[in-house]
């Protein structure tokens, strides 16, 4: 045979075998496609790359902050065992891909209270795929009025209308507390006003968010939400004269989740020289757009707060309050 003959050869066998591995990769493909158009993705790929997250000690309370990018997303572990997701994330693939992650990766598939602290897409935007495959006991809200303030929103508040859960709408007073004497946690709502109260209506936008105090033994947490310096001011000046609802102090936080990722308007000197916080938690996406937290916020928080922590820099961040009083924190990088 000559060399030209045998070079054809090798090059006819070449391609038959590049149009086989194409076929197969054709193949794939399509069944892929019918797989996925078929099979609910909360079967399969909710399920890969699930993060290592170590089982709560008896006892224990733990915050976690998770890794959302440009978003919140907080999930509590309280100490006789029950679950409070607050917020969702911004909705995008990657963001509601990691939330259920992380709760699989917990084993946890029911959850006692879902909270949305406000309409925000970046809060909302990954609780409709949350509630469709996670049961629930009980999801606090924003006011109903507002189901159509955006897409997100419309979403969530749709699924919310087809669940046979307990459904409350954010207002000061609601309170958790812990049913097992052993473990006497409380959680309260400090902020807003209920949607039937005069005062609700002085208040829109990011102030009608919630403001979430957790109570530990000798441990107390604020999630801020994303209210500005105006409640702020207004929960200040009313802790100075007890007004606060049900008995809530927040003049020694432990912890002081961040207002709004640390935006500009989110944080001011007056309120965190009252609250006296330790330690700072913010939720913000690398190289965000909206230079959260911003250059101000982080100069106050560095002159009044011990210790901080970002999502951004430091991916997941898990506090955890043991029932002797220590404190202890683990991020993900």
């Amino acid at each position: 045979m000559s060399y030209r003959k045998e070079e054809q050869k090798i090059q006819w066998k070449l391609r038959r075998i590049m149009w086989i591995v194409f076929a197969v990769i054709l193949v794939l493909v399509i069944a892929l496609s019918i797989f996925s158009s078929f099979v609910p993705p909360v079967t399969w790929k909710y399920y890969f790359y699930l993060p290592s997250v170590s089982a709560r000690e008896e006892g224990e309370l733990r915050i976690h902050c998770i890794d959302v990018g440009q978003g919140d997303c907080t999930l509590v572990e309280f100490p006789d065992g029950k679950t409070m997701l607050v917020d969702g994330g911004n909705g995008q693939e990657s963001a509601t891909t990691a939330i259920m992650r992380y709760l699989n990766g917990m084993k946890i598939d029911y959850l006692d209270y879902v909270v949305l602290t406000h309409t925000d897409s970046d809060h909302c935007g990954g609780l409709d795929t949350i509630l469709q495959y996670k049961s629930v006991g009980t999801v606090c809200y924003p006011s109903a009025e507002e189901a159509t303030v955006n897409a997100e929103y419309a979403s969530f508040y749709t699924v919310l209308t087809t669940l046979s859960c307990q459904k409350e709408e954010n207002h000061r007073g609601y309170d958790i507390s812990s049913n097992d004497e052993r473990y006497p946690y409380k959680v309260v709502w400090a902020w807003p006003y209920g949607s039937g109260t005069p005062n609700s209506q002085n208040y829109t936008g990011n102030d009608k968010s919630a403001v979430i105090w957790i109570d530990y033994g000798e441990t107390e947490g604020l999630l801020m939400g994303d209210v500005t310096t105006t409640v702020q001011d207004r929960l200040r000046n009313e802790g100075a004269v007890g007004l606060l609802p049900d008995g809530i102090d927040i003049t020694s936080v432990d912890l002081l989740k961040v207002s709004h990722h640390g935006a500009l308007n989110g944080t001011s000197e007056d309120f965190l020289t009252y609250i006296q916080a330790d330690k700072a938690l913010i939720s913000c996406g690398a190289n965000n757009p909206y230079g959260h937290p911003s250059f101000m916020t982080m100069t106050l928080l560095n002159n009044n707060v011990d210790e901080i922590y970002r999502t951004d820099t430091q991916g997941t961040v898990v506090f955890t309050w043991g029932a002797d009083g220590t404190h202890t924190v683990t991020t993900s990088r």
